[in-house]
């Protein structure tokens, strides 16, 4: 036998603009994932990569400068870091010295890196110091056979721990996740709550006017047997003692 609860849980799965609904919920995704890459782009990975770079790329027939930004990443699986690029995802390099820094106007570090391959470690960083004393830049190397030894050795163990996209941003996907499942949850309760407060508002109404029908017919059935129509009145109270 099917109980009212039931009745009303089956109402509101036939009765819901599936739809409409899934328009919401695609919207509230999507307002997410924006507010996401906004935080992302704009705050969270500009800390990250907090050194103003300028790369001089040697590695083909002439010379080319273009801006990037830099900064050390420490790998929470391997307890490890490098200092990586924001646009060569595949350089792997040594945290280049404090002191062959370029200070800008408003007083941030920047370096000038001199690129001479195609490879993750075949970059140099440009140590000006001595030009003071009338002499050529240093050009002091970002990595050698050891760096690259270890890096390998990283990588590796990277690969093998499932290291990934998933496991570099599961707390935030998990966080966005549950926001929108509780949206959704709390959209759908309310949406089933006013549902049911109409159903039992109408219910009500529909009660009391069939109620009323009936008053009215037993009234004059009251007054074609003789009967007559008078309100009720209370009785009187009881004397004093």
């Amino acid at each position: 036998m099917t109980t009212g609860l039931e009745i009303i849980k089956l109402g509101w799965l036939t009765q819901t603009d599936w739809a409409s609904f899934g328009v919401k919920v695609g919207n509230i995704i999507f307002v997410c994932a924006a507010l996401w890459a906004m935080v992302h782009f704009l705050i969270i990975r500009p800390k990250r990569y907090k050194f103003i770079l300028t790369i001089f790329d040697v590695s083909g027939t002439g010379i080319i400068q273009y801006k990037d930004r830099g900064g050390w990443i420490t790998d929470n699986t391997t307890r490890g870091g490098e200092f990586q690029l924001w646009r060569d995802k595949t350089a792997r390099l040594k945290m280049p010295p404090r002191e062959a820094a370029v200070m800008t106007k408003r007083g941030k570090m920047s370096f000038h890196f001199l690129k001479f391959g195609e490879g993750p470690y075949d970059y140099a960083v440009l140590d000006y110091r001595d030009v003071l004393k009338d002499k050529t830049p240093d050009v002091i190397p970002l990595s050698d056979l050891n760096w690259a030894s270890s890096g390998v050795q990283r990588a590796l163990l990277k690969k093998n721990l499932g290291k990934g996209f998933w496991a570099e941003n599961k707390s935030t996907i998990i966080t966005l996740t549950a926001i929108v499942i509780s949206m959704i949850i709390v959209s759908g309760a309310i949406k089933m709550a006013g549902e049911q407060a109409q159903t039992i508002a109408s219910s009500t109404s529909e009660f009391v006017s069939k109620f009323d029908t009936i008053a009215d017919k037993l009234e004059k059935v009251a007054v074609s047997m003789g009967g007559e129509s008078t309100p009720s009145v209370p009785p009187p109270p009881p004397p004093p003692p």
